[in-house]
Protein backbone atom coordinates (compact mmCIF):
# COMPACT_ATOMS: atom_id res chain seq x y z
CA UNK A 1 0.00 0.00 0.00
CA UNK A 2 1.40 3.34 -1.05
CA UNK A 3 0.83 5.92 1.68
CA UNK A 4 1.22 9.59 0.69
CA UNK A 5 4.24 11.18 2.39
CA UNK A 6 5.03 14.85 2.84
CA UNK A 7 8.82 15.40 3.01
CA UNK A 8 8.64 18.48 5.27
CA UNK A 9 6.20 16.93 7.71
CA UNK A 10 8.08 13.63 7.62
CA UNK A 11 11.37 15.36 8.46
CA UNK A 12 9.75 17.18 11.38
CA UNK A 13 8.27 13.95 12.70
CA UNK A 14 11.56 12.10 12.28
CA UNK A 15 13.52 14.88 13.98
CA UNK A 16 11.16 14.98 16.97
CA UNK A 17 11.21 11.19 17.15
CA UNK A 18 15.01 11.19 17.38
CA UNK A 19 14.99 13.94 19.99
CA UNK A 20 12.40 12.08 22.05
CA UNK A 21 14.36 8.83 21.73
CA UNK A 22 17.57 10.46 22.92
CA UNK A 23 15.78 12.12 25.85
CA UNK A 24 14.16 8.82 26.85
CA UNK A 25 17.43 6.90 26.60
CA UNK A 26 19.30 9.57 28.54
CA UNK A 27 16.62 9.36 31.24
CA UNK A 28 16.76 5.56 31.33
CA UNK A 29 20.53 5.54 31.48
CA UNK A 30 20.92 8.48 33.86
CA UNK A 31 23.54 7.10 36.19
CA UNK A 32 23.83 7.43 39.91
CA UNK A 33 26.43 5.92 42.22
CA UNK A 34 26.14 2.13 42.44
CA UNK A 35 27.72 0.85 45.64
CA UNK A 36 28.61 -2.51 44.08
CA UNK A 37 30.40 -0.71 41.24
CA UNK A 38 32.10 1.55 43.73
CA UNK A 39 33.46 -1.43 45.60
CA UNK A 40 35.11 -2.68 42.40
CA UNK A 41 36.35 0.80 41.42
CA UNK A 42 37.95 1.22 44.84
CA UNK A 43 40.19 -1.74 44.01
CA UNK A 44 41.91 0.09 41.15
CA UNK A 45 45.56 0.06 42.22
CA UNK A 46 47.76 3.13 41.84
CA UNK A 47 50.87 1.05 42.60
CA UNK A 48 49.99 -1.51 39.92
CA UNK A 49 49.31 1.18 37.32
CA UNK A 50 52.63 2.95 38.01
CA UNK A 51 54.62 -0.29 37.98
CA UNK A 52 53.09 -1.50 34.73
CA UNK A 53 53.62 1.85 33.06
CA UNK A 54 57.32 1.53 33.87
CA UNK A 55 57.42 -2.09 32.70
CA UNK A 56 55.78 -1.13 29.42
CA UNK A 57 58.17 1.77 28.88
CA UNK A 58 61.20 -0.42 29.67
CA UNK A 59 60.34 -2.70 26.75
CA UNK A 60 61.67 -0.04 24.36
CA UNK A 61 60.52 1.75 21.21
CA UNK A 62 57.71 -0.40 19.82
CA UNK A 63 57.80 0.36 16.12
CA UNK A 64 56.81 -2.02 13.27
CA UNK A 65 59.05 -5.05 12.83
CA UNK A 66 61.02 -4.48 16.06
CA UNK A 67 61.80 -6.74 19.01
CA UNK A 68 60.27 -4.28 21.56
CA UNK A 69 56.93 -4.49 19.72
CA UNK A 70 57.07 -8.29 19.88
CA UNK A 71 58.04 -8.16 23.56
CA UNK A 72 55.12 -5.84 24.29
CA UNK A 73 52.73 -8.35 22.74
CA UNK A 74 54.18 -11.19 24.84
CA UNK A 75 54.06 -9.02 27.97
CA UNK A 76 50.42 -8.01 27.44
CA UNK A 77 49.33 -11.58 26.75
CA UNK A 78 51.11 -12.77 29.88
CA UNK A 79 49.08 -10.32 32.01
CA UNK A 80 45.77 -11.73 30.77
CA UNK A 81 46.92 -15.30 31.34
CA UNK A 82 47.80 -14.41 34.95
CA UNK A 83 44.30 -12.98 35.43
CA UNK A 84 42.81 -16.29 34.30
CA UNK A 85 41.62 -15.37 30.80
CA UNK A 86 41.72 -18.25 28.32
CA UNK A 87 39.97 -16.89 25.21
CA UNK A 88 43.03 -15.06 23.89
CA UNK A 89 43.58 -14.73 20.14
CA UNK A 90 45.93 -12.90 17.80
CA UNK A 91 44.63 -11.18 14.69
CA UNK A 92 47.61 -11.31 12.30
CA UNK A 93 48.22 -9.01 9.33
CA UNK A 94 51.11 -7.95 7.11
CA UNK A 95 52.70 -4.50 7.25
CA UNK A 96 55.79 -3.56 5.21
CA UNK A 97 56.58 -7.21 4.69
CA UNK A 98 56.40 -8.08 8.41
CA UNK A 99 53.78 -9.99 10.37
CA UNK A 100 52.11 -7.80 12.99
CA UNK A 101 49.44 -8.78 15.48
CA UNK A 102 46.42 -7.40 17.29
CA UNK A 103 45.67 -9.14 20.58
CA UNK A 104 41.99 -9.95 21.24
CA UNK A 105 40.85 -11.19 24.67
CA UNK A 106 37.19 -12.17 25.08
CA UNK A 107 35.18 -12.37 28.30
CA UNK A 108 31.86 -14.10 27.56
CA UNK A 109 28.65 -12.56 28.87
CA UNK A 110 26.04 -14.61 30.71
CA UNK A 111 22.87 -13.28 29.03
CA UNK A 112 24.00 -11.88 25.69
CA UNK A 113 27.17 -13.80 24.79
CA UNK A 114 27.02 -12.75 21.14
CA UNK A 115 26.73 -9.01 21.81
CA UNK A 116 30.01 -7.26 22.56
CA UNK A 117 31.35 -4.28 24.44
CA UNK A 118 34.76 -3.49 22.94
CA UNK A 119 37.38 -1.57 24.89
CA UNK A 120 40.59 -0.97 22.96
CA UNK A 121 43.99 0.69 23.03
CA UNK A 122 47.01 0.49 20.73
CA UNK A 123 50.32 -0.82 22.05
CA UNK A 124 52.72 0.34 19.33
CA UNK A 125 54.73 3.56 19.65
CA UNK A 126 56.64 5.95 17.41
CA UNK A 127 59.99 7.71 18.01
CA UNK A 128 60.03 6.78 21.69
CA UNK A 129 58.99 4.25 24.33
CA UNK A 130 55.47 5.73 24.43
CA UNK A 131 54.80 5.68 28.17
CA UNK A 132 51.83 7.99 27.58
CA UNK A 133 51.05 7.23 23.93
CA UNK A 134 49.90 4.60 24.45
CA UNK A 135 51.28 2.84 27.51
CA UNK A 136 48.62 4.70 29.48
CA UNK A 137 45.76 3.18 27.49
CA UNK A 138 47.40 -0.24 27.47
CA UNK A 139 47.76 -0.30 31.25
CA UNK A 140 44.20 0.99 31.77
CA UNK A 141 42.87 -2.00 29.80
CA UNK A 142 44.99 -4.41 31.83
CA UNK A 143 43.77 -3.00 35.15
CA UNK A 144 40.12 -3.17 34.10
CA UNK A 145 40.64 -6.71 32.82
CA UNK A 146 42.06 -7.70 36.21
CA UNK A 147 39.13 -6.19 38.08
CA UNK A 148 36.48 -7.72 35.82
CA UNK A 149 38.07 -11.16 35.45
CA UNK A 150 35.68 -12.79 37.92
CA UNK A 151 32.76 -10.36 37.60
CA UNK A 152 29.77 -11.78 35.76
CA UNK A 153 28.48 -9.46 33.02
CA UNK A 154 25.35 -9.71 30.89
CA UNK A 155 27.22 -8.68 27.71
CA UNK A 156 30.48 -10.08 26.40
CA UNK A 157 33.58 -7.90 26.52
CA UNK A 158 36.45 -7.82 24.06
CA UNK A 159 39.70 -6.27 25.30
CA UNK A 160 41.58 -5.44 22.09
CA UNK A 161 45.19 -4.23 21.88
CA UNK A 162 45.76 -2.90 18.37
CA UNK A 163 49.13 -2.71 16.66
CA UNK A 164 50.44 -0.26 14.02
CA UNK A 165 48.08 2.54 15.00
CA UNK A 166 50.75 5.19 14.59
CA UNK A 167 51.17 4.43 10.87
CA UNK A 168 47.51 5.05 10.05
CA UNK A 169 45.20 2.84 12.15
CA UNK A 170 46.44 -0.20 10.24
CA UNK A 171 45.71 -2.85 12.88
CA UNK A 172 42.22 -1.62 13.76
CA UNK A 173 41.29 -1.20 10.09
CA UNK A 174 42.37 -4.79 9.41
CA UNK A 175 40.36 -6.04 12.37
CA UNK A 176 37.20 -4.24 11.24
CA UNK A 177 37.66 -5.42 7.65
CA UNK A 178 38.15 -9.07 8.61
CA UNK A 179 36.19 -9.54 11.83
CA UNK A 180 33.46 -6.91 11.91
CA UNK A 181 32.44 -5.78 8.43
CA UNK A 182 29.41 -7.53 7.00
CA UNK A 183 27.72 -7.89 10.37
CA UNK A 184 30.09 -10.56 11.67
CA UNK A 185 29.98 -9.03 15.15
CA UNK A 186 27.09 -7.51 17.06
CA UNK A 187 28.82 -4.59 18.77
CA UNK A 188 26.98 -2.61 21.42
CA UNK A 189 29.63 0.10 21.83
CA UNK A 190 33.38 0.64 21.31
CA UNK A 191 35.31 2.49 24.03
CA UNK A 192 38.67 3.67 22.69
CA UNK A 193 41.42 4.73 25.12
CA UNK A 194 44.37 6.65 23.71
CA UNK A 195 46.89 8.90 25.47
CA UNK A 196 45.49 9.49 28.96
CA UNK A 197 48.81 10.04 30.79
CA UNK A 198 48.83 13.79 31.23
CA UNK A 199 52.03 15.73 31.94
CA UNK A 200 54.12 15.55 35.11
CA UNK A 201 53.53 18.62 37.28
CA UNK A 202 50.52 19.87 35.32
CA UNK A 203 47.90 18.19 37.53
CA UNK A 204 45.23 17.93 34.85
CA UNK A 205 41.76 17.88 36.43
CA UNK A 206 39.74 17.20 33.29
CA UNK A 207 39.47 14.31 30.85
CA UNK A 208 38.01 14.50 27.34
CA UNK A 209 35.11 12.17 26.54
CA UNK A 210 34.88 11.73 22.80
CA UNK A 211 31.80 11.12 20.67
CA UNK A 212 30.99 10.53 17.02
CA UNK A 213 30.22 13.80 15.23
CA UNK A 214 31.00 12.64 11.70
CA UNK A 215 28.35 12.94 8.99
CA UNK A 216 29.28 9.72 7.17
CA UNK A 217 27.43 7.81 8.41
CA UNK A 218 25.42 10.06 10.70
CA UNK A 219 22.98 7.35 11.80
CA UNK A 220 25.20 6.31 14.72
CA UNK A 221 25.78 9.81 16.11
CA UNK A 222 22.76 9.87 18.44
CA UNK A 223 23.66 6.54 20.06
CA UNK A 224 27.28 7.66 20.37
CA UNK A 225 26.05 10.76 22.21
CA UNK A 226 24.02 8.59 24.59
CA UNK A 227 26.97 6.38 25.53
CA UNK A 228 29.31 9.37 25.76
CA UNK A 229 26.89 11.08 28.15
CA UNK A 230 26.93 7.93 30.26
CA UNK A 231 30.74 7.95 30.16
CA UNK A 232 30.75 11.57 31.32
CA UNK A 233 28.55 10.64 34.23
CA UNK A 234 30.83 7.79 35.29
CA UNK A 235 33.82 10.14 35.28
CA UNK A 236 31.88 12.45 37.60
CA UNK A 237 30.78 9.61 39.90
CA UNK A 238 33.85 7.39 40.17
CA UNK A 239 36.79 9.81 39.85
CA UNK A 240 37.72 13.29 41.02
CA UNK A 241 38.03 14.57 37.44
CA UNK A 242 35.87 16.95 35.44
CA UNK A 243 34.94 16.34 31.81
CA UNK A 244 34.74 18.03 28.48
CA UNK A 245 33.13 16.52 25.39
CA UNK A 246 34.82 16.64 22.00
CA UNK A 247 34.66 14.86 18.65
CA UNK A 248 36.30 11.52 18.00
CA UNK A 249 39.20 11.62 15.55
CA UNK A 250 42.46 9.96 14.45
CA UNK A 251 42.45 6.87 16.66
CA UNK A 252 41.41 3.23 16.51
CA UNK A 253 37.68 3.82 16.89
CA UNK A 254 37.52 5.48 13.44
CA UNK A 255 37.38 2.23 11.38
CA UNK A 256 34.51 1.12 13.65
CA UNK A 257 32.76 4.47 13.24
CA UNK A 258 33.08 4.28 9.46
CA UNK A 259 31.47 0.84 9.62
CA UNK A 260 28.46 2.32 11.40
CA UNK A 261 29.32 1.12 14.93
CA UNK A 262 28.63 3.10 18.10
CA UNK A 263 31.83 4.65 19.50
CA UNK A 264 33.02 6.71 22.43
CA UNK A 265 36.49 7.46 23.79
CA UNK A 266 38.79 8.85 26.45
CA UNK A 267 41.67 11.25 25.84
CA UNK A 268 43.77 13.48 28.07
CA UNK A 269 42.79 17.10 28.69
CA UNK A 270 45.37 18.45 26.24
CA UNK A 271 47.91 16.98 23.84
CA UNK A 272 51.12 16.16 25.67
CA UNK A 273 54.13 18.05 24.28
CA UNK A 274 56.11 14.79 24.54
CA UNK A 275 53.87 12.64 22.32
CA UNK A 276 55.72 10.94 19.44
CA UNK A 277 59.11 11.93 20.86
CA UNK A 278 61.94 10.28 22.78
CA UNK A 279 60.73 12.23 25.84
CA UNK A 280 57.44 10.31 26.09
CA UNK A 281 58.72 8.62 29.25
CA UNK A 282 57.25 7.58 32.57
CA UNK A 283 58.97 10.49 34.35
CA UNK A 284 57.25 13.00 32.04
CA UNK A 285 53.69 11.79 32.65
CA UNK A 286 51.27 11.81 35.57
CA UNK A 287 50.38 8.28 36.77
CA UNK A 288 47.86 9.68 39.26
CA UNK A 289 45.90 11.09 36.31
CA UNK A 290 45.93 7.63 34.70
CA UNK A 291 44.69 6.19 38.00
CA UNK A 292 41.71 8.56 38.14
CA UNK A 293 40.76 7.89 34.50
CA UNK A 294 41.05 4.15 35.10
CA UNK A 295 38.59 4.43 37.98
CA UNK A 296 36.12 6.25 35.75
CA UNK A 297 36.55 3.76 32.90
CA UNK A 298 36.06 0.84 35.29
CA UNK A 299 32.71 2.24 36.39
CA UNK A 300 31.73 2.80 32.78
CA UNK A 301 32.64 -0.75 31.73
CA UNK A 302 30.68 -2.25 34.63
CA UNK A 303 27.68 -0.26 33.42
CA UNK A 304 28.11 -0.82 29.67
CA UNK A 305 28.47 -4.59 30.16
CA UNK A 306 25.66 -4.73 32.76
CA UNK A 307 27.58 -6.28 35.63
CA UNK A 308 24.76 -7.58 37.79
CA UNK A 309 25.33 -11.32 37.48
CA UNK A 310 25.70 -14.05 40.05
CA UNK A 311 28.76 -13.70 42.28
CA UNK A 312 29.21 -10.02 41.38
CA UNK A 313 29.59 -8.94 45.00
CA UNK A 314 32.30 -11.49 45.79
CA UNK A 315 35.18 -9.06 45.31
CA UNK A 316 37.56 -11.46 47.04
CA UNK A 317 37.73 -13.43 43.79
CA UNK A 318 39.31 -10.51 41.91
CA UNK A 319 42.88 -11.47 40.92
CA UNK A 320 45.49 -9.62 42.94
CA UNK A 321 48.92 -8.56 41.79
CA UNK A 322 51.83 -10.37 43.44
CA UNK A 323 53.97 -8.31 45.81
CA UNK A 324 56.85 -6.50 44.16
CA UNK A 325 60.34 -7.28 45.42
CA UNK A 326 62.40 -4.29 46.44
CA UNK A 327 66.13 -3.71 45.76
CA UNK A 328 66.90 -4.79 49.34
CA UNK A 329 65.32 -8.19 48.57
CA UNK A 330 66.45 -9.05 45.07
CA UNK A 331 67.42 -6.93 42.11
CA UNK A 332 68.72 -7.66 38.60
CA UNK A 333 70.22 -4.75 36.69
CA UNK A 334 70.48 -3.27 34.14
CA UNK A 335 67.17 -4.46 32.77
CA UNK A 336 67.00 -4.70 29.77
CA UNK A 337 70.54 -5.86 29.00
CA UNK A 338 72.30 -7.72 26.21
CA UNK A 339 75.29 -9.30 27.96
CA UNK A 340 76.29 -8.98 31.64
CA UNK A 341 73.85 -8.19 34.47
CA UNK A 342 74.45 -7.77 38.20
CA UNK A 343 72.46 -9.40 40.98
CA UNK A 344 71.72 -7.86 44.34
CA UNK A 345 70.98 -10.85 46.56
CA UNK A 346 68.24 -10.92 49.20
CA UNK A 347 69.39 -10.82 52.80
CA UNK A 348 69.19 -13.57 55.44
CA UNK A 349 68.41 -16.39 53.04
CA UNK A 350 71.54 -18.53 53.28
CA UNK A 351 74.68 -18.83 51.17
CA UNK A 352 73.74 -21.48 48.59
CA UNK A 353 71.21 -20.80 45.83
CA UNK A 354 70.17 -21.98 42.39
CA UNK A 355 69.87 -19.52 39.51
CA UNK A 356 67.39 -20.42 36.77
CA UNK A 357 66.22 -18.56 33.66
CA UNK A 358 63.08 -19.55 31.74
CA UNK A 359 61.98 -18.32 28.30
CA UNK A 360 58.47 -17.05 27.49
CA UNK A 361 57.29 -20.63 26.83
CA UNK A 362 58.44 -21.82 30.26
CA UNK A 363 61.49 -23.71 28.99
CA UNK A 364 64.53 -23.59 31.28
CA UNK A 365 67.41 -22.08 29.29
CA UNK A 366 69.97 -21.54 32.08
CA UNK A 367 70.64 -23.38 35.36
CA UNK A 368 73.51 -22.68 37.77
CA UNK A 369 74.20 -23.69 41.38
CA UNK A 370 75.93 -20.81 43.12
CA UNK A 371 77.49 -19.77 46.43
CA UNK A 372 77.24 -16.35 48.04
CA UNK A 373 80.66 -14.72 48.53
CA UNK A 374 80.51 -12.10 51.31
CA UNK A 375 78.88 -8.86 50.20
CA UNK A 376 79.97 -9.36 46.61
CA UNK A 377 77.31 -8.68 43.99
CA UNK A 378 77.44 -11.63 41.58
CA UNK A 379 76.98 -11.29 37.84
CA UNK A 380 75.20 -13.39 35.26
CA UNK A 381 76.17 -13.65 31.59
CA UNK A 382 73.10 -13.73 29.30
CA UNK A 383 74.93 -12.97 26.06
CA UNK A 384 74.28 -16.49 24.73
CA UNK A 385 70.51 -16.13 25.02
CA UNK A 386 68.34 -14.88 22.17
CA UNK A 387 66.66 -11.47 22.53
CA UNK A 388 63.32 -11.74 24.27
CA UNK A 389 61.37 -11.76 27.52
CA UNK A 390 62.52 -14.20 30.25
CA UNK A 391 61.88 -15.04 33.89
CA UNK A 392 64.85 -15.28 36.29
CA UNK A 393 64.48 -17.08 39.61
CA UNK A 394 66.80 -17.44 42.59
CA UNK A 395 65.98 -20.47 44.74
CA UNK A 396 67.29 -20.53 48.30
CA UNK A 397 66.63 -23.32 50.77
CA UNK A 398 63.52 -21.71 52.29
CA UNK A 399 62.23 -19.30 49.65
CA UNK A 400 62.59 -18.16 46.05
CA UNK A 401 62.67 -14.80 44.26
CA UNK A 402 61.51 -14.04 40.72
CA UNK A 403 61.98 -11.17 38.29
CA UNK A 404 61.10 -10.67 34.64
CA UNK A 405 64.12 -9.76 32.54
CA UNK A 406 64.51 -8.52 29.00
CA UNK A 407 67.44 -9.48 26.81
CA UNK A 408 68.09 -7.30 23.79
Amino acid sequence: MNIPYTRTYGNIVNRWFVIALVLIMNSVYSQEFVSEYGEIVDRVSQDTISRKLEEYANLGIKEPGTLPLDLALVWIREQYERFGYTDIETNTFMFLGEEEQNLVVTKTGSKFPDEFIIIDAHYDTINGVGANDNGSGTVLLLEIARLLATVETDYSIKFIHFSIEEQGLVGSQFYVDTEVRGGNQDIRVVLNVDEIGGVAGENFDTVTCERDEDDVPSTNNERSAVFTNRLVRHVEIYSNLKTKVDRAFASDYIPFQENGEIITGLFEQEFSPFRHTIDDTFSNMDPVYVYQITKAATGAMLDFASAFGKGFLDVTTIPTEPPVTTPSDFFYYPNPTEDIATLQLPENTGNSYWLRIFDSLGKEVLFQKRQRVGDQKPQVDVSNLSPGLYVLTLEFRAESFTQKIIIR
